[in-house]
């Protein structure tokens, strides 16, 4: 399987780094390292930067975060967002496609029936379906 990364999330784990880099250049400048952090975060979150058109806000948590996934490394492979890009098709379930038509034949209907009413309605299609197969 090959290994899709759509240009917007090249872009954001770019965008990351950059703003890492920058970070720790704003830091370098100061004594107090954690009031250095939440100056920068203010910089950045009230500022209309390229970088901040492509991130939004950021937290000083994030800025951390980032530069622990680095780890001393210039790979920005590391920092793009962990989005599981899949096919209208590809589901992560257990259910077969009989299954997930019944289920969602329930969950779409007019009536808006709650999931867990959708659950045990489609538990009980599925065991008679099985019990009048069994009698036939």
């Amino acid at each position: 399987m090959t290994n899709f990364t759509p240009e917007k999330c090249k872009q954001i784990a770019l965008a990351r780094l950059d703003i890492v880099h920058k970070w720790l250049e704003f830091r370098k400048k100061s004594q107090n390292k954690l009031q250095a952090d939440y100056d920068f975060v203010k910089l950045h979150n009230t500022s209309n930067s390229h970088l901040f058109e492509i991130l939004g806000k950021i937290s000083r948590g994030s800025l951390h975060r980032w530069y622990a996934m680095l780890n001393g490394t210039e790979d920005y492979t590391k920092l793009l967002p962990q989005y599981k890009y899949s096919s209208v098709k590809d589901y992560r379930t257990v259910l077969n496609d009989d299954e997930i038509k019944i289920f969602m034949g329930l969950l779409l209907h007019p009536n808006r029936l709650s999931i867990g009413k959708a659950i045990a309605l489609t538990k009980y299609k599925l065991k008679e379906q099985v019990e009048n197969s069994i009698v036939a």
